[in-house]
């Protein structure tokens, strides 16, 4: 999960040598991924399956965007062991950048519907840069 454009097919590939599509930035930033889409891990024991959503941010989908991103979200939620949660440096502590509704309203969903079911969470802050004082 993440906002669009922040690396997430990329990221998928080089962990799990998937073969997700993966955005030209010479063709601008644009959506690349739309729906969900679902690729078998290579060489990876034991059997792995890696999960790629559109961005949280999709300016293309419009007014059912937010219906969509909950949707997506409660789903890699309900089935994975692990959902990587991709975010911007710069976005941490902003309230709608770093997806904090999304995130406040899927894991509401989640106490009430699996309150059995672990998921692993794991954060993937890309971009820091050095900051020098």
């Amino acid at each position: 999960m993440g906002p669009q454009s922040s690396g997430k097919s990329t990221l998928l590939n080089k962990l799990f040598q998937t073969d997700f599509r993966m955005m030209d930035a010479r063709d601008g930033r644009t959506q690349t991924t739309e729906g969900i889409w679902i690729a078998k891990g290579t060489g990876i024991e034991p059997f792995t399956i890696a999960i790629d959503v559109e961005g949280s941010d999709s300016g293309e989908r419009g007014q059912d965007g937010t219906t969509f991103e909950k949707q997506s979200a409660l789903f890699a939620l309900a089935i994975a062991d692990i959902v990587i949660i991709n975010m911007w440096c710069h976005d941490i502590g902003r309230e709608h950048a770093a997806n904090r509704p999304l995130l406040k309203a899927v894991f509401e969903a989640m106490i009430h519907l699996f309150r059995s079911r672990k998921t692993t969470l794991l954060f993937v802050i890309r971009d820091q840069t050095k900051v020098v004082f």
